[in-house]
């Protein structure tokens, strides 16, 4: 037993300089008294490997490309995983991100479907605009 014990703490010293083992989803393992998962300003800014990076509760840094950097606020609803965008990197500080994502997981809270209601509100602003320059029914039988 006391073998076992020291064989994982030899793995992940090993595994300590591997880029991104402890960070978010492995942070539980990390053993340090720093807060886990937490980015770090100047550490979203050099930040331009293609990835999705955990600030934690549910925010993430997501880097497509070097010049495409955006915030999604993750949240389970109905039992289906949704993916809330916040904004991009050049228009959303880290800060700004935590606070929308602290608004977005109270709505989440009481039952709001982030991602439905913006869509709906979007269906009807198009169906709105459609509707308005639709020709009458009176256009259509004079013309």
């Amino acid at each position: 037993m006391l073998e076992c014990i020291y064989s994982f703490v030899d793995v992940r010293q090993n595994l300590r300089g591997v880029r991104g083992f402890f960070r978010g989803f492995g942070g539980r393992f990390s053993g340090e008294n720093e807060v886990v998962g937490k980015l770090k300003p100047l550490e979203i800014s050099n930040l331009v490997t293609p990835g999705k990076y955990s600030d934690g509760e549910g925010l993430y840094f997501i880097v497509a490309s070097a010049s495409a950097r955006n915030w999604s606020y993750r949240y389970w609803i109905n039992g289906k995983e949704r993916w809330h965008g916040l904004g991009s990197f050049t228009n959303v500080s880290l800060r700004e991100a935590r606070i929308k994502r602290d608004a977005a997981r109270q709505q989440v809270r009481a039952g709001v479907d982030i991602v439905d209601k913006k869509r709906s509100v979007r269906m009807q602003a198009v169906a709105a605009e459609r509707a308005s320059n639709a020709p009458t029914f009176q256009q259509c039988a004079e013309g």
